[in-house]
């Protein structure tokens, strides 16, 4: 029995979906998944061998491979899970207080950092929320660190911290943004999309030493998270995906919270102003495949971000070497087939 790990975000759908659907089972894996509190948890038991594989950060292999955060182990990011799926969002305070826009939220800060703390969260320094976050401060003129501080927060307390007033805001990942709407605690002020269109979010992670003792496997392993991945994208498949979703051993939200999220269009929380269409895309080969524009994407995430030195970025080869799309491409035209033969 295989565990594989997830944070309870809706970018977990093509894991739970391969489970619920017998994905998996069809490809002789026996797979039983485990939900963790936080990315720091999830690379700790991936790093240990608790875990054979996971849904993770699309920069924690690299991370994971050159030692931030952690022991030195040698990852790979056999594909792309997904794009898109973070949103900024404010507290419902500062609309109270004014601001409505980027611009206005910028210069709330500029008038008022000598007499309060703006603290806002990311969910890893090894993240795209983090670039994310520091590049949407850095383009309204605000310094990460000194006009407002950038803490760690796991996504599930968000909410929590939001409420609670320790965060005036965070980058995280959906549904955490939508409830923070649903419950009045929040507004949306950037999308991810809107900040790095068609950039990707999470990707499937595993030790090297796990993919190479096991290349089979692994390889079923993809072909069952591709099949999943086209299901969860299917808009007929909208009602099931967030009711499966919503399940307290998956996420433990709302279905209809989730299925907006998945779905759109729906409010961000100020009036006028709403989410076009679906919050991320899980399938298709300009989304799974992980080519080194993708690669070196997430590399500049760990170096503008300031989690990475300029000096130790890796060449294309050392960066096709964590993330490689050799195994994914063996799967996918395995997965074609199959579709084709069951079609």
């Amino acid at each position: 029995m295989w565990r594989l790990g997830f944070v309870q975000l809706c970018d977990a759908a093509p894991l739970i979906m391969a489970a619920e659907l017998g994905y998996f089972r069809e490809q002789g894996l026996l797979i039983e998944l485990s939900r963790e509190m936080g990315w720091a948890t999830l690379l700790d038991k991936i790093v240990q061998g608790e875990l054979v594989a996971a849904h993770a950060l699309g920069p924690l292999p690299l991370a994971a491979s050159i030692g931030l955060g952690s022991f030195a182990t040698v990852c790979q990011g056999l594909m792309v899970l997904n794009t898109h799926g973070n949103a900024i969002t404010l507290s419902r305070r500062l609309v109270d207080e004014g601001v409505q826009t980027p611009e206005q939220f910028a210069d709330h800060v500029r008038q008022n950092r000598w007499e309060r703390r703006f603290v806002m969260g990311s969910v890893s320094p090894f993240s795209t929320h983090h670039y994310l976050l520091h590049r949407w401060l850095l383009q309204l003129g605000l310094t990460p660190g000194k006009d407002v501080d950038v803490v760690t927060l796991p996504p599930r307390q968000f909410l929590r911290h939001l409420e609670a007033e320790t965060v005036i805001g965070a980058c995280v990942g959906e549904p955490w943004n939508s409830m923070a709407v649903n419950l009045g605690l929040g507004v949306m002020m950037a999308l991810s999309q809107e900040i790095e269109p068609n950039h990707p979010e999470k990707v499937l992670m595993a030790r090297r030493e796990v993919i190479d003792a096991h290349p089979e496997e692994i390889e079923a392993l993809l072909v069952a998270l591709i099949r999943a991945a086209h299901w969860c994208d299917q808009p007929e498949n909208a009602d099931q995906l967030a009711q499966t979703l919503s399940r307290r051993s998956y996420l433990d939200l709302p279905a209809h919270v989730i299925k907006a999220s998945l779905r759109g269009t729906f409010s961000r929380g100020l009036e006028g102003l709403t989410v076009p269409g679906p919050m991320m895309s899980f399938s298709g080969p300009r989304v799974q495949e992980m080519t080194m524009p993708k690669a070196r994407w997430l590399q500049r995430c760990l170096v503008q971000s300031g989690q990475m030195d300029a000096d130790r970025q890796l060449s294309d080869e050392q960066l096709r070497s964590i993330y490689s799309p050799a195994l994914f491409k063996k799967a996918q035209v395995r997965a074609e087939r199959e579709d084709r033969e069951i079609g």
